[in-house]
């Protein structure tokens, strides 16, 4: 699955969702890998192909959590915080501040 997402999703908008599935299934590699490969793309909205999920850093996020690494977690949710208040994107803010109740 990992060499799928390098090679065929690199930034399109099933990586943000291998984030969030990374934190739903509680899958530690997964959510090590979705990192890797997003942080890149930090402070960018994320989506491809006319589909938009908010900012990045809201997946990277997910993913940190989801790979154990809470401080990551949080700055990266807090940063998306600030994106998503700049972008003026309330239905965003919503759904960040649900995913907070996974403790970051």
């Amino acid at each position: 699955m990992h060499a799928l997402i390098d090679r065929e999703l690199a930034f399109s908008s099933p990586l943000p969702c291998a984030a969030a599935a990374a934190l739903y299934l509680d899958d530690p590699e997964l959510g090590r890998h979705a990192y890797r490969t997003l942080v890149p793309y930090a402070g960018r909205s994320s989506g491809a192909d006319g589909l938009f999920f908010g900012p990045v850093d809201a997946f990277l996020a997910l993913a940190a959590r989801a790979g154990g690494d809470l401080v990551a977690a949080s700055a990266h949710a807090d940063r998306a915080a600030e994106l998503i208040e700049a972008w003026r994107l309330p239905p965003a803010r919503v759904w960040l501040e649900r995913l907070r109740t996974y403790g970051f």
